[in-house]
């Protein structure tokens, strides 16, 4: 049987469009709000430069409640993470 070859070249210049494109930053601040509406407690933290958020505490009990439950890394699984 005969081994099927694949070359994958990607278009950087395409992935930064995409990256940095209304879209993007739209999709990743939606996945972020369902992600802390979810886990209770917590903020978005936006960067936008990069199209990163990130979803923190910032309340010490939190914190706590994160190390012994596991609130937000539920939150993120029930969002498809």
């Amino acid at each position: 049987m005969a081994k099927l070859r694949m070359k994958l070249v990607l278009d950087s210049a395409g992935i930064q469009a995409l990256m940095k494109s209304p879209e993007m930053a739209q999709e990743v601040e939606q996945q972020a709000q369902t992600i802390a509406a979810k886990a209770g407690d917590v903020d978005v933290v936006v960067d936008f430069d990069r199209r990163k958020k990130r979803v923190i505490s910032m309340v010490l009990s939190s914190f706590k409640n994160e190390r012994e439950n596991g609130g937000l890394a539920r939150a993120m699984g029930e969002a498809g993470f």
